[in-house]
């Protein structure tokens, strides 16, 4: 009920245009390249610049996930990666206790205002629910390298390298919008929203579908998708003493 009330709460009270404000900040990027305009200005791209609210720091490949929106029913940004989480978290069903920490994340402000603004960390969530299952979808938090330990869910799966290499083709193919990228991130100054680190508050989200499938009786039978198996982790909580090595 407290996560419910978090997002009626933060759609309804929401500012006059945040409601959706980085899905469209995203569209704006993706039409600017479509036009041939630079993805990134040319200031960030040249020097050292303050990141403030707007500034894109995704790399060119994320083209690929918000091209669609020009043309697909806005909600559906929001109604797929929801389903998907939902729908796995219901089939994992994880105890009582771990339910307690799934709504902490999700009621987290950070959280409410990602899913309210659109951001894409709603569909690096639903791939790392996807990747419970088919662990090489781990691959697919990659289109946001500040939260990259997240993708290393099925590292050993040769699909995960065929996911990693189109994403790297890609690149290449983006080339010059690639390198401006790296100097954007390079030249980004805020503290600890620069760099690579500058996702920080957006593990709470990504986490939920991670807690799912450790608090699960159902996940043991899935592999050991995270690199260690449900129980062995559920142990290392409980007892805190050191266990025997991890499954593999």
């Amino acid at each position: 009920m407290v996560v419910v009330l978090s997002y009626l709460n933060g759609f309804l009270s929401a500012a006059p245009g945040y409601v959706g404000h980085d899905l469209v900040l995203y569209q704006h990027e993706v039409k600017a390249w479509l036009g041939g305009t630079p993805m990134y200005p040319a200031f960030e791209v040249q020097g050292p610049f303050q990141i403030v609210e707007g500034v894109i720091l995704y790399p060119p490949i994320t083209i690929a996930l918000f091209l669609p929106t020009l043309w697909l029913p806005l909600p559906l940004w929001w109604l797929i990666p929801i389903a998907i989480v939902g729908t796995i978290a219901y089939r994992l069903r994880p105890r009582r206790r771990w339910l307690l920490a799934i709504a902490c994340c999700l009621a987290y402000p950070v959280s409410v205002g990602l899913v309210v603004s659109g951001n894409p960390d709603l569909w690096l969530a639903a791939a790392l629910a996807i990747a419970v299952y088919w662990h090489p979808a781990g691959a697919f938090v990659l289109l946001k390298p500040s939260v990259f330990p997240f993708a290393m869910i099925g590292w050993r799966r040769r699909e995960w390298w065929v996911i990693a290499g189109a994403f790297a083709v890609a690149s290449l193919f983006l080339l010059p919008q690639t390198i401006d990228w790296l100097s954007v991130i390079r030249n980004g100054r805020g503290g600890l929203r620069s760099g690579l680190v500058y996702s920080y508050q957006d593990v709470p989200l990504l986490l939920v579908p991670i807690l799912a499938w450790a608090g699960s009786n159902r996940a043991a039978s899935l592999g050991p998708a995270f690199g260690v198996s449900p129980a062995w982790l559920r142990r290392r909580l409980r007892w805190g003493h050191r266990a025997e090595s991890p499954s593999q």
